[in-house]
């Protein structure tokens, strides 16, 4: 389970994990994204969609990761609220690994 939610935003991982984290990984991929959407036939995703409405899920996502952007900007640094910090948080400035790098202690 761990697997799953760590990786389930790294698909060159998830992907060639266990099912269970595989799977996990295309379910939220479809399901947040959309990727892999036309593979469930039309009347199976009005099924879905109709016991499970969306109910404003993209604008309540984003603003729930960017109000963690914004109260913990050092948790983005390796993961996807990096791009929503920069995207929508003004002024919002992480780390990259090359600053980082540059910024290691070593003279060579």
């Amino acid at each position: 389970m761990w697997d799953a939610i760590a990786l389930h935003t790294t698909p060159t991982i998830a992907l060639h994990k266990e099912p269970e984290v595989a799977m996990a990984h295309s379910g939220i991929a479809v399901d947040v994204l959309g990727a892999g959407l036309e593979r469930i036939p039309e009347n199976a995703q009005r099924a879905i969609l109709s016991e499970f409405p969306r109910l404003a899920f993209k604008q309540c996502f984003k603003a729930s990761l960017c109000d963690v952007v914004r109260r913990k900007p050092a948790t983005s640094f390796d993961n996807i609220l990096r791009d929503f910090g920069s995207r929508y948080v003004d002024g919002f400035k992480t780390p990259s690994f090359a600053d980082l790098f540059e910024g290691a202690p070593f003279s060579e």
